[in-house]
């Protein structure tokens, strides 16, 4: 299990710090997931998927002609890794070319790569249940599968603009909020597909969210427009965000990517680095990659 050292780290008063580190030859470390023994993170520029347990390391290469790994979750019925792979465009990455969602087991083996007609740009993914949901970062479109997990279907049509990132079923698998980084967060009606802005108290909308998780009759969203990012803490009561605080900021909480909720933790991906391997405004590209801390904080 995940080690129980864990919990001097959990201290709320205390800046987080790394629960674990990633070393820096994974480089550009932005999904995070586990089954409560593994932890696994996505490393685009390696097209990897990156397996810790035991103190050991393992990854897995994503074929050549898939995209590179970004958002994952781990979904326990079929016991498979969902992946959100593409080809970001600012990015050098080799063997590069596909826009899939992917399944992987635990042996690092693909069972599953689904894609829905025309442009795709996947880029996260979360599980409820039987449910897979699908982002896509550049038209804000959702998608879903379940059962066999066959063929992809909208959850969120396609649309001029909205770039959808991290989703949560809620209210009893009759809802799912998404956030869009910049529309701020959308509930879904997975019955009716009606669609409904998620407002602050005072009309305003909650932007800049990346990765998001339920955890118990709260969220947490990762906000990483301006570096260095937080974690913030809300609830939803009749349509309306509230009580939202910071939850964690900080400490190895630089540049936070994605969040996963395993057990009575949360893992957050602390310093992804994107920064470092996109061209300035020179066009120079530093590629100067740190070791990558996971964040662990308590779970509701």
């Amino acid at each position: 299990m995940i080690a129980a050292a864990l919990i001097g780290l959990l201290a709320q008063d205390a800046p987080p710090a790394a629960f674990l580190t990633i070393p820096a030859e994974y480089r550009l470390i932005e999904g995070v997931a586990s089954d409560g023994e593994t932890i696994w993170v996505s490393s685009v520029l390696d097209r990897s998927i990156v397996a810790h347990r035991n103190g050991r390391f393992t990854a897995h290469k994503l074929p050549n002609g898939d995209g590179a790994p970004l958002g994952i979750a781990w979904d326990p019925r079929r016991k498979w890794l969902w992946i959100a792979a593409n080809c970001p465009a600012d990015l050098r990455i080799p063997d590069c070319s596909g826009a899939a969602l992917l399944a992987m087991d635990r042996k690092g083996r693909l069972r599953a790569r689904l894609a829905p007609k025309g442009a795709f740009t996947p880029g996260d993914v979360s599980v409820w249940q039987d449910r897979v949901f699908v982002s896509d970062s550049k038209n804000g479109a959702v998608y879903r599968c379940e059962g066999k997990c066959a063929a992809l279907t909208p959850v969120i049509a396609p649309r001029e603009k909205g770039s959808a990132q991290g989703s949560a079923v809620y209210d009893q698998g009759r809802k799912l909020l998404v956030a869009d980084y910049g529309l701020g967060l959308i509930s879904v009606d997975l019955a009716s597909g009606a669609e409904t802005p998620v407002l602050l108290a005072d009309g305003n909308r909650l932007r800049g969210v990346d990765g998001l998780v339920a955890d118990g009759d709260s969220f947490l969203g990762v906000r990483n427009a301006t570096v260095p990012g937080k974690v913030w803490r809300f609830r939803i009561v009749d349509g309306k965000i509230v009580e939202p605080e910071v939850a964690a900021q900080g400490g190895a909480i630089v540049d936070p990517t994605q969040i996963a909720r395993v057990g009575k933790r949360i893992l957050i991906v602390g310093d992804s680095q994107w920064s470092v391997h996109l061209p300035d405004k020179a066009g120079r590209i530093s590629g100067a990659q740190r070791p990558t801390p996971v964040v662990a904080i308590p779970a509701r």
